[in-house]
């Protein structure tokens, strides 16, 4: 069985617990007034589905009067957790040391009123939320202003009706739950505030070493010599180096947001072999080589991926080195021309062998007029032969 108190006269009412359960489908009347108690009369704001247990609450009395004392105690009892106190300083003590769900001051009282005790609570960090409710029997809207103003949130008059009390408790212990329910989640917030401010530093100092990691890269890249762009996680550029600059001279509204391979090759073939959007971590890219319809030259093209913490494609560097021809050709200029000196030399010796044996043969066969013609044909060649041989020999000086 469960103890309600009527919104509209305060009438205590028992009712079963499988009634207070169904209350949504079917009415509750008062036991008193016969007034239709409605649901939020009894139920928490949270929407709990028990209702309020009034036995679980605690009431200070802080009263110099023990008639008035006994009277309540016998009165609310069997609904309440009652504590008595009849002096101001007592009921401060039990203030502290019962931290009660209200309290109820006398105005009137020895050495200690309940004005200054009012005063004293709501100094008190620890205090300062109970609830306190003014009892008097003082009639005067004076005094009643003087009490609400000291921050109690009712004042009640001597002889109190017990079901006007009970009424009355029963609103301010639905309020002050709702009030504690608000607190409950103003602190929630402000945790959840707190969180979000400090994840929000963590951002903004993560986003300011990538900002700062990101200009020390370009800085760093274009002072290179290659050609270098990087590209998003769908390889489009987003920046370019000054050697790429250099080499296609374009606004950069028409080199951001482009593919490579628009100004490596013709602009409608696309690279499937060096970039692959979905690379993994561990993949490892093979460097490519192709020739350049627009550079004109031989490119090998490099691509290094950079992953986030989780695994994921972030961005991509491209390094386009140009192969240069003539730079071969130099360093194989200067062994070129050793091994020719070297070859025109041993040419000019085998020359001036062959043509010291045409003479010896012509002297031989003097008689032989055929012969000797040949051997005049061959001895006048290897004669221009050897005019040539040093022609060659002096510009290659």
């Amino acid at each position: 069985m469960l103890v309600i108190f009527c919104e509209e006269c305060g009438g205590k009412n028992i009712i079963a617990q499988d009634t207070l359960e169904s209350i949504g489908d079917q009415t509750i009347n008062c036991q008193v007034c016969d007034n239709q108690i409605s649901r939020e009369t009894i139920i928490s704001y949270s929407k709990s589905s028990t209702g309020t247990d009034t036995k679980n609450l605690r009431l200070l009395f802080v009263d110099d009067d023990p008639v008035f004392l006994d009277i309540m105690g016998a009165a609310i009892t069997d609904e309440y957790m009652v504590s008595v106190a009849q002096t101001g300083e007592e009921g401060l003590r039990l203030a502290k040391e019962l931290m009660p769900s209200i309290v109820f001051l006398d105005v009137n009282m020895p050495e200690m009123d309940g004005y200054e005790v009012c005063k004293r609570l709501k100094k008190d960090v620890q205090l300062r939320h109970i609830p306190v409710i003014f009892i008097s029997a003082n009639r005067t809207s004076n005094d009643e202003w003087k009490g609400l103003s000291l921050g109690a949130i009712d004042y009640m008059n001597k002889p109190i009706e017990p079901q006007i009390f009970h009424a009355r408790v029963g609103n301010h212990i639905r309020t002050q739950k709702l009030l504690d329910e608000q607190r409950k989640e103003a602190q929630n917030f402000l945790e959840i505030s707190k969180k979000l401010h400090r994840n929000t530093i963590l951002l903004e100092e993560e986003q300011y070493t990538h900002r700062f990691s990101l200009l020390a890269l370009k800085k760093g890249l274009d002072e290179a010599d290659q050609l270098v762009t990087l590209l998003d996680a769908q390889g489009k550029i987003t920046w370019a180096n000054k050697q790429f600059l250099n080499a296609f001279p374009r606004p950069a509204e028409k080199i951001i947001g482009q593919s490579c391979s628009q100004f490596f090759s013709t602009p409608d073939t696309e690279c499937t072999t060096c970039f692959k959007p979905s690379v993994k971590q561990n993949d490892q890219y093979q460097e490519v080589e192709h020739f350049s319809s627009t550079l004109q030259a031989l490119v090998s093209h490099k691509h290094i991926p950079l992953f986030n913490d989780d695994g994921e494609l972030l961005s991509q560097i491209h390094v386009a080195s140009i192969q240069d021809s003539s730079q071969e050709n130099k360093k194989e200029d200067r062994p070129l021309e050793q091994s020719t000196l070297e070859h025109l030399a041993e040419m000019e010796n085998i020359v001036a062998t062959l043509t010291a044996v045409s003479h010896s043969i012509t002297n031989s066969v003097a008689e032989d007029e055929q012969f000797t013609q040949y051997c005049n044909f061959v001895t006048n060649s290897l004669k221009k032969l050897t005019e040539l041989f040093g022609e060659i020999a002096a510009c290659t000086k």
